[in-house]
C-alpha cells in the first residue's frame, strides 16, 4: 500500500506497552509507514507537535496523560486538529464511545486486532480525513449516559464515523465471544457436574438431619406412652421436702438402690440448681399447680437427669410426677449440634465454589497473557523480509512464554493431584548438600541474568558434610525451595538473600514435631515484604488476587500453595514471617532420618556429535508435528527414522522388521495406547531399548512408564538436548557388533 502523501507518512503512537507498540510498529512499518513511539500521552505530544503527523494512534490507558486527554490537546490546537485521532481499546465500557466523541477522536481500533482490520480501520479515517475541516456544531451537544452528563463538540461525520467503528469492532467481538461461549458452555458442564455431586451429598445429609428427627419424634412418643403406664417417677411430699411417697420409676430414675432409701432423702437436697427449687415453690403458691417444668435432678451416684416435673398443692401436700428427658435432651442438643455443622459445611461449600469460580477465572487470564504473546509473535514470524535480529527477538519471546505456559499447567496439574490426594510419597535418599548447591549455582546465575548487581545469595549448612543425606524426597524438596528462592530474587532489588538449613533435637517452637530430629529449611530476603493480613492468603491456592504477594511479577500465584502441599505430605510445616517494606522469612520443617549415602551414579555422558548411520529408530507418534520434530533433531546424526502412528501399526511393524535398535514410543495414542504396545513388545523382546516419550511428567507417572517395562523417560515438551543424550544412552555412536537378537 501507498501511504497518503498529502502532507507526510508519519503515524505517531502512544502505547505503554512495550510489546504492544513493537507489535503495531512492526505492522505500520510493513505498510511503509514511518512511525514514532511515545510511552505516554505527554512524550506522544512532544513528538506530534514536534512533526506533525499525517494519523495519531493512542491506547487509551496510560500512566501522565490517558488517551482521551491527549486526543482533546490535538484537537484544541489549531495547527493539529485536522490530525485524525484513532483509539485503541477493548470497549469494555459502552461509555468510552461517549468519552471518545466528547474528546474528539476520529475512531476506535479495538485490541486485540488483526492486520486486516488495522489497516481497513486507518484506510477508512484517511479517507474522510476531509471531513475534519467540516464545522462543527453550533454550540456543543449536552447529553446524558448512564447517569454521567457528557459534553461532545465533534461534527457530525466525526461521530457517524466513530459509531461505525464502534458496529465495526462490536461485531469482531461478537465472532470472539462466539468462540469464548463455546468454551464457556464446556466449563459450565463441568461446573454443573461438580454441583450436582455436591447436591447428592446434602440431600444425603438432609436425609440423615431428617433420619434424626424422626427418632427424636419416636423418643417423645416413648415417653408419652411411659407417663401413660405409670413408668413416670410419681411422688407425694409436705412443704418442707420430706418425702411420703415414691414409686420404683423414681428409685430407678434417681439410681437409689431401695424405696426406703430414697424416702429418707429431703427432696429439696435432689434439686441441682437452687434457683430452679425456689422457683418452682413460688409459682406453687401463686397458682397452686404446675405443669410440665424442666430442671435438673442429682442422682445418689452423682449424675445428673434432665426431667420434666408436674407439681400439685394442696392442703399443704405436694403430689406429682417427673418424667426423665435426659436422653430427649442429649438428642435435642446432639441434633441441634449437628444442624449448626450442616449450615455451616454448606456456608463452607458455597464458599468454596465461590473461590473456585474465582480461580478459574484467573486461570484463565493467566493461560491466555502467554497464549496472546505466543500466537502474536508467531504470526508475525510469517513476515518472509523479517531480520536476524528481529526473528531472534521474537522467538525469545515465544520461547520464554511457553515457558511461563508450561509451568502453569505443571503447577494446575500438582494443585489438582493435591486436591484429589493422588500424591503418593516415594521416601529415597536425598543429599541435602547437594540439593542445596545445585539450587545456589542455578539462582545466582538468574541474579546475573536478571542484572540484579545489589543483590547476592549466601547458603548457611548444617552440616560441613558434603554426602549428608536424609530419607526423604529429592524431587519435591528441591522444588519447594525452588519455589520460595524464585519469590525471593523476583522480590528483591538489593541486598542479601539467605538460605539453608538448620538441625533441630525435638519440639522448638512449636512449627516442628517433637517426633525426633526435624530439618528446617529457611529463606530470608529482603524484598518488599508481605501486609500481616495477606501472611494466611498467600498459602491458599484459592485467594489468588491481582494485589497479591505473587501477581507483581510471572507467575498464577500457585507455587507457595503447592510448596506448603508438599511440605505437610513429606510429614512436616511452613510458614511465614513478615515485616512489610523489610523482608520476609520463609520457613518449612521436615523429618530428619539421617541415612548413609550410597555412592552416586555417574551421570549421563553427553555425545557432542552423534553418528549412527547404522542405526534404525521406530518413532512412534500420533501427532505428525511431533514426529517431524523429533526427525529434525535426529537427522544430523545419520539414524534411520521408521514412523508409526499407534501402538497397534508399531506393534505390526516391530514384527516385521528385525533391523530396528530402539523404540521411541508415545504413550497416549489411539487405537492402541503405548502402555499396552509396550507390554506386548516385552512379551517377544526383552532386550530392545524403548524410551517413552510422553506429556505426563509426575513422579508417580514416570514409576507407571517404568514399571510397563519401558527403559527410560522423557517429558514432553522434548529438549533435544536431552533427547540426543538418553537415546546416546543405548545407541552406541561408533560402528559396534549388530544386535545379538537380529539375525545377520
Amino acid at each position: 500500500m501507498n501511504p497518503n502523501s498529502e502532507n507526510n507518512n508519519l503515524i505517531v503512537i502512544a502505547e505503554d506497552s512495550l510489546t504492544q507498540s513493537e507489535s503495531l510498529k512492526y505492522v505500520l512499518e510493513g505498510f511503509g509507514y514511518r512511525v514514532l513511539v511515545g510511552n505516554n500521552g505527554e512524550i506522544a505530544l512532544l513528538l506530534i507537535k514536534k512533526e506533525k503527523p499525517l494519523l495519531v494512534i493512542t491506547d487509551i490507558i496510560m500512566p501522565v496523560m490517558d488517551g482521551y486527554e491527549l486526543c482533546r490537546y490535538i484537537k484544541a490546537d489549531k495547527n493539529l486538529n485536522d490530525v485524525p485521532v484513532i483509539l485503541l481499546t477493548s470497549l469494555a465500557d459502552a461509555t468510552d464511545v461517549i468519552k471518545g466523541l466528547e474528546s474528539g477522536a476520529d475512531s476506535y481500533i479495538m485490541k486485540p486486532f488483526t492486520e486486516k482490520y488495522l489497516l481497513s480501520r486507518i484506510n477508512n479515517v484517511l479517507a474522510n480525513k476531509h471531513l475534519l475541516k467540516r464545522k462543527k456544531y453550533g454550540k456543543p451537544l449536552d447529553m446524558v449516559f448512564a447517569g454521567k452528563s457528557y459534553s461532545i463538540d465533534s461534527n457530525p461525520s466525526q461521530i457517524l464515523n466513530m459509531l461505525l467503528s464502534t458496529y465495526e469492532s462490536a461485531v469482531q467481538r461478537n465472532l470472539e465471544l462466539v468462540s469464548k461461549e463455546n468454551e464457556l458452555v464446556a466449563l459450565n458442564d463441568s461446573l454443573q457436574r461438580k454441583v450436582e455431586e455436591r447436591k447428592k451429598e446434602l440431600t444425603s445429609q438432609l436425609a440423615e438431619k431428617k433420619e434424626s428427627e424422626n427418632v427424636l419424634k419416636k423418643s417423645e412418643e416413648k415417653y408419652r406412652d411411659l407417663v401413660d403406664n405409670a413408668l413416670a417417677g410419681v411422688y407425694i411430699a409436705n412443704t418442707e421436702g420430706e418425702l411420703l411417697f415414691a414409686n420404683d420409676a423414681m428409685r430407678s430414675m434417681l439410681e437409689y438402690g431401695s424405696i426406703e432409701e430414697l424416702l429418707s432423702v429431703n427432696m429439696r437436697n435432689i434439686f441441682k440448681h437452687t434457683e430452679d427449687r425456689e422457683e418452682l415453690l413460688c409459682m406453687l403458691e401463686v397458682s397452686g399447680k404446675v405443669s410440665s417444668f424442666e430442671t435438673d435432678l442429682n442422682t445418689r451416684t452423682g449424675n445428673t437427669k434432665h426431667v420434666i416435673m408436674s407439681v400439685k398443692l394442696a392442703n399443704g401436700i405436694l403430689s406429682g410426677t417427673i418424667l426423665d428427658i435426659t436422653e430427649r435432651k442429649q438428642l435435642e442438643e446432639r441434633n441441634k449440634k449437628y444442624e449448626l455443622e450442616l449450615i455451616e459445611a454448606m456456608e463452607k461449600a458455597m464458599e468454596s465454589e465461590k473461590l473456585k469460580t474465582a480461580f478459574l477465572a484467573n486461570m484463565s487470564n493467566e493461560i491466555l497473557t502467554p497464549m496472546n504473546t505466543i500466537m502474536g509473535f508467531s504470526d508475525l514470524l510469517n513476515n518472509p523480509d523479517l531480520s536476524n535480529d528481529k526473528l531472534l527477538h521474537f522467538s525469545e519471546k515465544i520461547n520464554t512464554s511457553s515457558n511461563t505456559l508450561v509451568n502453569l499447567i505443571d503447577n494446575i496439574i500438582d494443585i489438582a493431584k493435591v486436591e484429589s490426594g493422588e500424591v503418593r510419597i516415594k521416601l529415597s535418599e536425598c543429599k541435602i548438600n547437594h540439593l542445596l548447591l545445585d539450587l545456589y549455582a542455578y539462582f545466582d546465575n538468574e541474579i546475573k541474568e536478571k542484572g540484579k548487581d545489589k543483590v547476592y545469595l549466601r547458603l548457611k549448612r548444617a552440616s560441613k558434610d558434603k554426602d549428608f543425606t536424609i530419607l526423604s524426597e529429592p524431587y519435591r524438596l528441591k522444588r519447594i525451595m525452588s519455589n520460595i528462592l524464585k519469590n525471593a530474587v523476583n522480590y528483591t532489588n538489593s541486598g542479601k538473600i539467605e538460605f539453608g538449613y538448620s538441625i533441630l533435637d525435638g519440639e522448638s517452637d512449636g512449627k516442628a514435631t517433637s517426633q525426633g530430629q526435624m530439618l528446617q529449611f529457611f529463606v530470608r530476603d529482603k524484598g518488599k515484604g508481605i501486609p500481616k493480613e495477606k501472611l494466611d492468603l498467600i498459602f491458599d491456592r484459592f485467594r489468588y488476587t491481582d494485589d497479591s504477594y505473587t501477581k507483581q511479577f510471572e507467575g498464577a500465584g500457585l507455587s507457595l500453595p503447592i510448596s506448603r502441599a508438599y511440605v505437610e505430605l513429606l510429614g512436616g510445616k511452613m510458614w511465614c514471617e513478615s515485616v512489610e517494606g523489610e523482608g520476609s522469612e520463609f520457613y518449612f520443617t521436615v523429618p530428619c532420618k539421617i541415612v548413609e549415602a550410597k555412592p552416586a551414579k555417574p551421570d549421563i555422558v553427553t555425545i557432542p556429535e552423534a553418528n549412527w548411520e547404522n542405526i534404525n529408530i521406530l518413532v512412534v507418534e500420533d501427532v505428525e508435528s511431533n514426529y517431524r520434530f523429533i526427525e529434525t533433531v535426529l537427522k544430523r546424526s545419520k539414524a534411520r527414522l521408521l514412523w508409526s502412528k499407534n501402538g497397534k501399526e508399531a506393534f505390526e511393524k516391530f514384527k516385521e522388521d528385525k533391523s530396528i535398535d530402539l523404540i521411541l514410543m508415545d504413550m497416549r495414542m489411539p487405537l492402541m495406547s503405548g502402555f499396552e504396545a509396550v507390554r506386548k513388545i516385552r512379551k517377544i523382546n526383552k532386550e530392545i531399548p524403548i524410551i517413552a516419550q510422553t506429556a505426563f511428567a509426575g513422579i508417580d507417572d514416570k514409576e507407571l512408564i517404568l514399571d510397563t517395562g519401558c527403559n527410560d523417560y522423557i517429558a514432553k515438551p522434548i529438549d533435544k538436548d536431552l533427547l540426543i543424550k538418553i537415546v546416546g544412552k543405548y545407541v552406541n555412536p561408533q560402528p559396534a557388533p549388530r544386535n545379538p537378537l537380529r539375525p545377520p
